[in-house]
């Protein structure tokens, strides 16, 4: 019961805000209908999520709020445009991303002293040793190969293959697709090899071979970004709730909000 209860009063209302205010917008215009009665106008502001206004005698009527969630919608799209695009490489060289790799892949690798520290080095977990074949049950590798499920939406081990995680690897080096492996680059094929002996030494297991479409990488700069449509009122919503918050640790807690080099 109380799922249809949130289905029907909070969840429906806010989704169906945006495609109901495009189709309010276009009967007005193709109607020329522009007095509407109170009673209209609370239809539609309470369909929409949208905040009425007292009624009043002016000739300010509901449509403006019903153009202004859709003029919303339109920013929101071109703002989803903008991010949807992938970003560009970064600066960094070959050898610069090779050795944050293997940082990386030696992260936990080393066994420290009880007090965390790294016997051979001053930086704690900063191991200086090569990378070895371990163990499948090694519990260094079982660790790796928990963390690296993470980039594959947290999928069990035994569903993913070996084209994801090149997949992975080439998006991680080149910040791009993997292409065929037939028509790779010599250059790019070898960088590639040696990155996947690498990480299977220290996952402590072959990659098996194969294809899984349904456990895809997580490629942060060139994947789809999911975008989730919302009406005005929400965002509205969120920004008064937090702003409330901000007020309430600031009185309770002498809390302070500011930004530094422009990070909030």
């Amino acid at each position: 019961m109380s799922f249809y209860l949130v289905l029907v009063c909070l969840v429906a209302p806010v989704w169906s805000a945006v495609p109901t205010s495009w189709a309010f917008a276009l009967y007005a215009f193709s109607s020329g209908r522009w007095n509407f009665s109170w009673r209209d106008r609370v239809f539609f502001l309470v369909a929409l999520c949208e905040a009425s206004r007292p009624p009043c005698s002016s000739t300010q009527a509901p449509q403006t709020d019903i153009l202004s969630q859709v003029l919303f919608s339109i920013y929101h799209y071109y703002l989803a445009l903008r991010i949807s695009g992938a970003s560009p490489s970064g600066s960094g060289e070959l050898t610069e991303i090779e050795a944050a790799f293997k940082r990386m892949l030696k992260t936990g690798l080393a066994n420290l002293p009880e007090d965390g520290g790294d016997e051979e080095s001053e930086r704690p977990g900063s191991p200086g040793e090569d990378i070895i074949q371990l163990q499948r049950d090694d519990p260094r590798a079982i660790d790796f190969r928990n963390t690296l499920r993470t980039w594959f939406f947290k999928a069990p081990w035994s569903s993913i293959k070996l084209h994801e995680v090149r997949q992975w690897l080439y998006w991680s080096i080149f910040n791009n697709d993997l292409p065929p492996l037939e028509v790779l680059p010599r250059s790019h094929r070898v960088i590639l090899d040696e990155a996947l002996n690498l990480l299977e030494k220290r996952a402590g297991c072959r990659i098996p071979e194969g294809s899984n479409p349904t456990m895809p990488p997580i490629r942060l700069t060139i994947d789809s970004v999911n975008i989730t449509w919302r009406p005005l009122t929400f965002y509205i919503i969120i920004c008064f709730i937090n702003s409330c918050l901000r007020l309430w640790y600031k009185a309770k807690w002498n809390a302070h909000h500011g930004s530094y080099h422009r990070l909030e």
